[in-house]
């Protein structure tokens, strides 16, 4: 990545991370909303550009990597008003007891239906005869990243 010489350096400080960032030359992923563009109750169209710029640098990255982006199957979406599903996960913007938002991230039903039926089969009437230490290994192996 470029980086100021030390003349840009103090024509920098007194700007806000994003300015300091493209005046630089720096283009990153945000980090902070700081560094996001205004709001959706500012300007739409900076929205766009900066959701535009994004898609950009992740074909460009793809293509580096030899993938595409499936065009048919991408949308972009406000997750504030609708989450969405991903890898079996369901991803949604909720309020805290606080009232701080923050992204909600939780196993989709269907994974967790599908974690059950599994257990089930472990754990069912046909296999009491299994030593326990048997057992336990198996059924860890299944819930191993399902914990909190």
């Amino acid at each position: 990545r470029p980086t100021p010489n030390a003349a840009d350096e103090t024509s920098l400080t007194g700007r806000a991370p994003a300015e300091r960032a493209k005046a630089a030359g720096v283009v990153g992923v945000p980090r902070s909303s700081e560094d996001l563009p205004e709001s959706k109750t500012g300007s739409d169209e900076a929205w766009s550009q900066w959701r535009d710029s994004l898609q950009v640098r992740l074909k460009r990255w793809l293509a580096a990597h030899g993938l595409t982006l499936n065009e048919t199957k991408t949308r972009t979406l406000d997750v504030r008003a609708e989450g969405f599903k991903f890898l079996g996960f369901g991803v949604s913007w909720r309020c805290g007891q606080s009232g701080r938002h923050y992204p909600h991230v939780e196993p989709h039903a269907k994974s967790q239906t599908k974690l059950r039926d599994k257990l089930r089969e472990k754990l069912n009437h046909w296999t009491l005869w299994r030593p326990t230490g048997e057992v336990i290994p198996e059924v860890n192996r299944l819930l191993q990243g399902w914990g909190g």
